[in-house]
Parts: C-alpha cells; sequence; structure tokens
C-alpha cells in the first residue's frame, strides 16, 4: 500500500500574529504621526487620521516602532505560509531583517539609492513613494536595533508556535 506524502499546511497562528502586529502598525500610524507623513493615510485619506485628536498612544517606544513591526510581522507571515521549520525560520527572519535594514541604509544615502530607482516606479501605486521614502527618511540606528529585535522576537513566536510532528 503506497502511503500519501505529508501535506504542507500553513501555520495560521503565525499568520495571524503577524496580521495582529500589522494591525498594531496601522493604529500607530493613525493616531501617532502626522497624516501628511504617511503614505497610506495621504492616499485613502487624511479624514482617517487620529493625529492630535487622540492622545498618543505609543510615547517614546513610537519612534521605532514600525521598524520592529514591520520584521516581526513579516518574519511570521512569511513563515506561516510558507510553513516553514526552524531553519527556514532562521532563514526568513534573517532576510527580512537584513531587507529592512538596507532599507534603513539607504535613507542614509539616499541620494545614490535614488539614482538606481527606475522612473517607471513613479506612474505605479505603491512604487511612486518610492524616492520619497529614501529622500524624506533619516537613518536612524534605533531603527537598525529595533529591526533586530523585532526579528529576533518574531523567530522566539515562531519557534513557540511551530506545529509539533506527532509520532
Amino acid at each position: 500500500m503506497q502511503t500519501q506524502p505529508d501535506r504542507i499546511r500553513i501555520n495560521t497562528k503565525q499568520i495571524v500574529i503577524g496580521l495582529i502586529g500589522l494591525l498594531i502598525g496601522i493604529v500607530f500610524y493613525l493616531v501617532d504621526r502626522p497624516p501628511g507623513d504617511v503614505y497610506f493615510v495621504r492616499q485613502l485619506g487624511s479624514h482617517l487620521s487620529r493625529y492630535g485628536k487622540w492622545p498618543v498612544i505609543f510615547g517614546r517606544l513610537g519612534a521605532s516602532l514600525p521598524a520592529f513591526i514591520h520584521a516581526f510581522s513579516f518574519s511570521l507571515i512569511s513563515t506561516g505560509i510558507m510553513a516553514a521549520r526552524i531553519r527556514g525560520a532562521i532563514a526568513i527572519c534573517s532576510g527580512w531583517v537584513v531587507v529592512d535594514i538596507l532599507f534603513e541604509i539607504g535613507q542614509k544615502y539616499h541620494a545614490v539609492v535614488n539614482k538606481l530607482i527606475p522612473d517607471w516606479f513613479d506612474g505605479i501605486l505603491f512604487l511612486e513613494n518610492t524616492r520619497a521614502y529614501f529622500r524624506e527618511g533619516t537613518y536612524d540606528m534605533n531603527d537598525v536595533i529595533a529591526t533586530c529585535i523585532g526579528g529576533g522576537v518574531a523567530f522566539l513566536v515562531i519557534v513557540m508556535t511551530l506545529r509539533r510532528k506527532t509520532i
């Protein structure tokens, strides 16, 4: 009798935790950042912003919270979708940390980076903001640290939410 191979299933817990992180990030941008500074708020309408209408929620942590959340959430979502095990999770978390740090470095050297961005980005939703992201963003070592912590915390959550193989 032939046995069927194990089906690889996504890890819903990891994906949900990652999405919750993204929702926290959205709340942060709606409450703690001026609407003119947030791309998606400008696109959807500044009336969505609660900045100045509600008290600041995240305080001093808010400055680097997006860097943490990005590495944390996208590591979890990617690992969950790929149903990755430990080695895969290490690669995914490390990959997101490296990507985020490269974007942070790109803000420091925005003049060089903006020369590399193709002109056709200007006509595509989301990509149209790429030059402004690098030009107006500022390099912050605290963001680099928050990114590393976000990737590390994501890895810990991934380990805690891995499906255990049954015998």
